[in-house]
Formats: structure tokens, sequence, C-alpha cells
């Protein structure tokens, strides 16, 4: 039975965000190679098994597959270790399972009604404790306390399954899906009648929060483990029972033979999400309050709720130069509560009382977005050091970290979660490779979080380091940018060339206008399209900020041409498209040149110097960056309104500037530039009260109050900054510019 407290699911629809930006992808110049691709014989979206039997999961698939059909996929190169399958098994057919072992079962009820063995609980108490304990996978990866993995213990399999289910759980609780298949598929092997490692490989494939498409369908997964717990005389437990039913209802056999690769679509639909999302209510209300495994099925149904809006959980709106944060729905709502509820966090003692990582990852998700992310920097706090190897997890606190204006945290849990995804990856795939699967998109994202909030506290050599990593990272190749996911789906152009953008970046951010233009530049425009809009946007402030301006408007040709190029459809930096970005980047290239020329003609005598183009086209690029899709960081890494700010105080607009400041420090808390913007501003009024000898009827002696506590915010702010604070929010700045060792050309 169903208590009135369980969610009610809204109708499906359209997920914004991430789903709609991958699918412009699909529209452009990719689509026939991609078609050619889906027809090849051996093309497998995901291919996942046991010891005696496999799965194909994705495009339905009913045909004898060889290991040499499989090793001739570059997906299976990268994705699957080729030991764990066996030659010549047939695939499962459409309309039924073969369960591990062998013996088809396509006879037996798929939908069998739960049955509540006296036995049950008893026969789950006892089952062992010791999960990891003394593998090699505790040797290899610290996932902190065994709890952490404690569903584990619930499951009915021997213990060595027991111990791969954990690990595969942990590295699913990390989102890295991948591996975590490899893990259920390796608790197969150990005994092939564990139904829940199925369970984990259909849960693995299917939509999640950071990637709506999934990887693939879990349909036969799914049919997989339900042939084994309704296998007459099968002793399996009801939390077992429930919880694969439940995930039946997020895939069909209509799903999964209507993935079509070629349009982002694996198998997942909208409508199914939904189906699962209710039948995890069901299960929430039934478990919630169990001591033994409650917090895991409360954070299986959270989950389940936030994928049916995932990154649009709270409307955004900018009004007034500012952003408005509202629900998206009363689900949104609803989640938190529970959440809070689980986690023991109420008003006046925010601290969780329950350490149970997915609650406190999926809290902290919830939350970043919201309009009070700082309501979950103790939970951020608890989440840190919970799975130390678990690098998502270690990194996660820092998107709220970010908006309560914590920067110094926040490059420090992400310096840890980088250190924590090498391990990873050099026990996956040696030094000698950069890793290219899809979890390398979350190591990624830890490189760009650490150069953001490095940038935040003026700490350019962290920045720069950070920024140098993410690009070896992504060189040219199948290890690099060109990687293929399932063999067809171009992920390294969609989602990683982005980050090989991240030096120059930093080089604007800093002002080493000399070392941009010694940068050497690329040239290959189908494979590097966005590097080379960014290359020729920070060469054109370089210049600009040189007074180089006929230099800076060639660099402003070569930009708008590069910004043209088709090769950049659907190429995206997790929520936020490239072209997105660009846009924002040409308000301020425009901006700057604009500025050096009315600067210079004003330097040189002209009492006409019109600063009103720059200052339209700089407004213009704040509101542009504020209207960007929400992401963390930032889609424009350098807040519009630093650069904005510096020259219009450069001008004597002290007023102006002060609410430009003001602005910026109400929104990214803490950061050292808006601070020393702010601080600048009130120096120069207090300047002026100081020179009338009196108190100013339009400033008020007030300010020196206020002056004194901006400096010492922006002294802690500061106090990490390479080779000191500098003396403007831009380096475009002439007080900045020449401060820093530059020199004007002209």
């Amino acid at each position: 039975e169903r208590s009135d407290s369980v969610t009610q699911i809204p109708e499906p629809q359209a997920s914004p965000g991430l789903y709609q930006m991958a699918q412009r992808f699909w529209k452009l110049p990719w689509g026939s190679f991609i078609a050619k691709e889906v027809a090849r014989p051996a093309f497998m979206p995901f291919v996942v098994g046991g010891a005696s039997t496999f799965a194909v999961l994705g495009v339905g698939i009913n045909a004898t597959i060889t290991d040499d059909d499989r090793k001739d996929s570059p997906y299976w190169k990268q994705f699957i270790a080729p030991k764990s399958l066996t030659k010549g098994h047939p695939a499962p057919s459409p309309v039924s399972a073969v369960a591990p072992g062998g013996e088809d079962e396509s006879e037996l009820p798929m939908v069998a009604a739960v049955r509540r063995a006296t036995n049950q609980r008893e026969l789950t108490r006892h089952l062992t404790a010791s999960v990891l304990s003394g593998e090699k996978s505790q040797k290899l990866y610290d996932w902190g306390d065994a709890t952490n993995v404690s569903l584990a213990k619930y499951i009915t399999a021997n213990d060595e399954a027991r111990t791969c289910f954990a690990e595969g759980l942990a590295f699913m609780l990390n989102y890295n899906h991948e591996q975590a298949i490899a893990k259920f598929q390796e608790a197969l092997e150990k005994d092939s009648k564990c139904a829940m490692a199925w369970w984990g490989i259909a849960y693995s494939v299917s939509s999640n929060y950071n990637w709506p498409p999934g990887l693939g369908s879990g349909h036969d997964a799914c049919e997989a483990a339900k042939g084994l717990i309704n296998t007459k005389g099968a002793v399996y437990t009801v939390l077992e029972r429930d919880l694969i039913n439940a995930l039946g209802k997020r895939h069909s056999l209509e799903a999964k033979n209507a993935a079509d690769p070629t349009k982002l679509s694996m198998g997942n639909d909208p409508a199914l999400n939904a189906k699962f999302a209710e039948s995890m209510g069901y299960l929430f209300d039934k478990y919630k309050d169990d001591a033994d495994f409650g917090y895991d099925v409360t954070a299986i149904y959270v989950e389940s709720l936030m994928n049916l809006k995932p990154w649009a959980l709270w409307s955004k709106k900018v009004e007034g130069g500012e952003m408005v944060i509202t629900p998206a729905d009363q689900n949104t709502v609803k989640l938190i509560n529970i959440l809070e509820d689980a986690l023991g966090i109420e008003d006046g003692d925010l601290v969780p009382k329950i350490k149970h990582p997915a609650l406190l990852h999926l809290y902290c998700h919830a939350m970043e977005l919201s309009p009070t992310p700082e309501r979950a920097v103790p939970v951020a706090n608890a989440l840190w050091h919970t799975m130390p190897d678990a690098g998502h997890l270690v990194h996660m606190p820092a998107h709220i970290y970010a908006w309560a204006g914590m920067w110094n945290e926040g490059v420090n849990c992400n310096k840890e979660a980088v250190a924590a995804d090498e391990k990873y990856r050099i026990n996956q795939f040696g030094f000698a490779k950069t890793g290219s699967q899809f979890y390398k998109f979350y190591r990624m994202h830890n490189m760009h979080f650490v150069v953001w909030c490095a940038m935040h506290e003026g700490r350019y050599a962290e920045a720069m380091e950070y920024a140098r990593k993410a690009e070896a990272a992504n060189p040219a190749g199948p290890d690099g940018v060109e990687f293929m996911l399932a063999g067809i789906i171009p992920m390294g152009a969609v989602f990683l060339e982005s980050y090989v953008s991240m030096p120059w970046h930093v080089m604007v951010r800093f002002g080493k206008w000399d070392d941009i233009l010694d940068e050497p530049i690329r040239t290959d425009s189908s494979i590097f399209p966005g590097a080379i809009v960014v290359q020729h946007y920070a060469r054109g402030v370089a210049f600009a900020s040189k007074g180089m301006v006929a230099e800076a408007e060639a660099e402003q040709a070569k930009f708008i041409e590069a910004c043209a190029n088709p090769s950049l459809e659907g190429r995206v930096q997790h929520n936020v498209p490239i072209k997105a970005q660009n846009a924002v980047q040409a308000k301020i290239l425009k901006g700057e040149i604009e500025y050096r020329k009315a600067y210079l003609a004003k330097k040189a005598g002209d009492e006409t110097a019109d600063f009103t183009p720059a200052w339209k086209s700089l407004e213009e690029g704040v509101n542009m960056s504020l209207e960007l899709p929400y992401n963390e960081p930032w889609g424009q890494m350098q807040p519009v309104r630093h650069i904005l700010g510096a020259l219009k105080l450069e001008q004597g607009l002290i007023e102006e500037a002060e609410a430009v400041y003001r602005a910026d420090i109400k929104l990214w808390k803490n950061n050292m530039w808006g601070l020393l913007g702010l601080k600048l501003c009130l120096e120069k009024k207090a300047q002026i009260v100081k020179d009338l000898n009196s108190a100013h009827e339009k400033f008020g002696t007030e300010i020196y109050e206020e002056l004194s506590d901006v400096s010492q915010k922006f002294a802690l702010a500061a106090a990490r900054a390479d080779g000191g604070p500098p003396k403007a929010t831009c380096y475009c700045a002439q007080a900045a510019f020449l401060s820093g060792g530059g020199k004007y050309v002209k």
C-alpha cells in the first residue's frame, strides 16, 4: 500500500540542459559517418557479461558475437576487459533473458509477485559483514568506512561476489559507471546467480543526473536479474526483489529497440524514468526507516526524482543584473526535505548526523543551484573525506564551496580529487595513456575546478599548472579529443575539447599578454575548433591591452571567422554550449578594442573620445554571461564585471564601478578581484572626503568604516595571491598592466 506522502510524479517532459545541448551535436556533419558506423555488424554500444553468458545492452542485437568481433570494436578496447567473456555465446533474445549459468528460463514469469518469506530478514542479518576485507580492491583503493558500501552485505551471493559487488557499488557512487559495470561483471564471474550484479549493471547504464541519455539500455540486464529471482526455489531477499522489480520499470524492450545512438538515444526514456521514480516512491515508504538499508533506498529514490529534471531542479532568471532562483517544481522541495530528514539536518544545526556518501553527494547537487547554497557547507565538509579515492565525491564539495566563497577549500578538495583520479587512471590504463572513457569528463572537470577556484584567489601558478594538465590530457587522436564512445559517439569532440583552452583563459585572467602572443597556435580547425576560437579571443585582448589596435582588430576578424566553423556545432563544456561562451567572448573582445581606441584618442588629447561603444559591449557581455546555462565552473571563467569595473574606474566613473563590484561580490562571494574593486572605489571616495576636509554630502563619513571592513576581507582573500595582489581587477587596466611589467607599444 502506498501512503499519501509519496511524491506525485509529473508528466514526463523533455529535460533541459545537457540532453538538448548534446542533441544539437547530432544535427551536424557527423550524421552520415555515424549512420555508417551503426550499420557495421560488429557495432555494440554496450557489452557486458559473466563467466558463461553475456548481454548486449543498448541497440537490440540478436546475433552470435565472438571475441574477435568484440575486440574489433573501439568501445570494447576502451571499455570492457575482453577476458570477462567466453567465445561464441549468443546474445539474449529480445523477448527473453538467459540467466547467468546458461539455462534458458524464458518460460518463467518475468514479473512475479514479491514473496515475503518469514526467514528473509533473518537470512539478511546473517550475511557476511566483511565487505572488501582483505581483498585486493581494499589495497588498491581507499573507499573509507565499510558502511559506505554496506548494501553489499544484504545481497544474496557468495563472499567473493559480494566483495566485487561492493567495489562496483563504490565506483557507481563515484559516477564511474564504466568501472562499476566491470566490477559487477566480475561479481557474476564469482557467482553466476548474483541477481543484484545484474541490477548494478542495469543501474549503471541508465540515465543519470550528469548524463540523461545514459550509456545504454538496461533491459536485458533487468530481465536477467528477474529471471534469477523468479527461478523456482530461488531464495533472494525481499529487498533484492523489490529493487530489481522497481528498476525493471525503468527499462523496456520497446525503448531498447528504439535506441538510436546517432540521435543520442541510448535506450533510456524520460517516461520510463518517471515510472521508476514512482516505483521507488513505494520502496521509500516501505524502507526509509529500516536501520540496515533505509539510507540506500532513500538515496536511490532521491536520485530518481532528481533525474526527472537533471541540472534543472531550480529555475534561473536574470532581473536587474541579478540571478533570481526559484524551485522548478514541488519535487525539488520534496527531495530536499527527504534528504535533510535522512541526514538529520535542521535549522540551527546543519551538521549531518548521517554520513552516507550518496545522500551527502545528492544534497550538494540539490543545493548548489539553490538560493541558499551555503546551507550545504557542513554537508560538503562531511563529504570531502568520506571516500578518499572516489575522485568525483572528493571534488563535489567544491560545488558548494564556490557559491559560499570558500575558494581555497575549492582548490584543495579538487587537487585531492585529481590525485585520486590519477591513481585510478594509472591503475586502469597505465602511465602512458590519458584514460579516455566517459569518466574522463569527470577527471577534466576536477582540473577545471582547480583552475577556476585558483583564479578567484589570484593563484596564477596553480591555475596554470592544472590548466596545462587538462590540455596535456586531451591531445589529438583516439586517446584524446578524437576519443569515440561506443566506437561512434565522438565524446572527445563534444565534451573534452573545451579543456584544451584552459591555459588561454588563465593567461587572459592574469594579463600575461606577451605569453599569449608567444603561445603556439593551433591550426587544425576540425579537431580543435573551440581552442582556435579562444586563442584568437585571447590574442585580440592581448593586442588591445598593449595598445596595438590594428593587430587586435585583425585577431577579431580571425575570431569571427573561427566562430563560423561548422565543427563547433554541438560542442559543450558540461551544460554550456561552446557557441554561447564564444558569444560572451565576442562582446568582451569588442569592448576591449573599443575601449582602447577611445583610451588612446583621449590620451592623444581628443576631448571627444567616446567610451560609450565600449561600455555598451561590455555591459551586454555581463548580461550574456549571467544568462549562460547554469554551470560550475561558470561558462565565462573571468567575470565580465571585473573587466567592466576596472575600465570604468580607470575613467573615474567611481559610482558606476562601485555598483559593478557590489553586484559581483554578491554573486561570487569573497572573491579577491571583486573585493579589490570595491576597496579601490571606497579608497577614491575616502580620498575625496579627505581632500574636502569634511563629511562630503555625497559620500558621507561612513565610507571609512566600510573601507576598513572591505580591506580586511580583501587581505584575507588575497593572502595566497602570487606576487601579491594586483592593482586593478583586470590587467587590461593601465594600473595593473604597468605594475606587472607591461609596456604599451603605442
